[in-house]
C-alpha cells in the first residue's frame, strides 16, 4: 500500500496546474474549494430560491418552505401521480410523499386515485394551488431579477445563455 501523503505534501497535479492556468483561475487548492463553479451555482440557486420564497410570502403563501418550492415546477395542472413527480424531481418517493402530505394538509394539492391505475395517485392543485400554479412563474422572473440586479441586459442574456448550455437546456423553444 502506498504511503498517504501528509496535507502539506500534497500538491496540485500537472493537469489541474494545467486548467487553472488556461482559465485564469487560482492554483491555491484553498481558493479552488471555495470558489469552484458547482459551489457558485449552488449559492446563486440558494439565494434564487430564498427571493423566490420571499415574494410567495409577500403575496399570502406564508405556508410554503423551500422544499414545496422545488416540487411546484413538476406538478401540471391537468395532475400527476407522485412517482412521475419523484423521478421528474430527482427526488425519491419517500420525499415526494412528505411534500405531498404537508402541501396536501396546507390545501394546495389534493391525492385522488388515478383513473388509469386505482392503486396509484393523482396528484393535481385544488382552488388555493391553482392560485399558487398561476402566480409561481410571476415569482420565479421577480426572483430572477432579483438575482441578476447589477448586470448588465447583455451580462443577463451571455449568463442565462451559458447556464443553459451547461445545463444541456435548450432556451429556444
Amino acid at each position: 500500500m502506498p504511503p498517504v501523503a501528509r496535507p502539506e505534501e500534497h500538491v496540485l497535479s500537472n493537469d489541474i496546474s494545467e486548467t487553472t492556468r488556461a482559465f485564469g483561475l487560482p492554483n491555491d487548492p484553498q481558493a479552488i474549494l471555495s470558489g469552484h463553479i458547482g459551489r457558485l451555482i449552488r449559492l446563486a440557486f440558494r439565494q434564487f430560491e430564498i427571493a423566490v420564497l420571499k415574494h410567495l410570502r409577500d403575496l399570502g403563501f406564508e405556508d410554503l418552505r423551500l422544499t414545496h418550492v422545488q416540487m411546484l415546477p413538476y406538478i401540471p395542472v391537468s395532475g400527476i401521480r407522485t412517482s412521475e413527480i419523484a423521478a421528474a424531481a430527482n427526488m425519491t418517493k419517500q420525499a415526494v410523499g412528505q411534500l405531498a402530505n404537508e402541501m396536501e394538509n396546507a390545501g394546495y394539492i389534493r391525492r385522488t386515485s388515478d383513473p388509469s391505475d386505482g392503486r396509484a395517485k393523482l396528484v393535481t392543485f385544488t382552488d388555493k394551488g391553482l392560485t399558487l400554479s398561476a402566480t409561481y412563474p410571476i415569482m420565479l422572473a421577480r426572483s430572477e431579477a432579483d438575482l441578476l440586479k447589477g448586470l448588465s441586459l447583455e451580462e443577463f442574456h451571455t449568463f442565462r445563455k451559458v447556464i443553459a448550455r451547461m445545463a444541456n437546456v435548450d432556451l429556444s423553444e
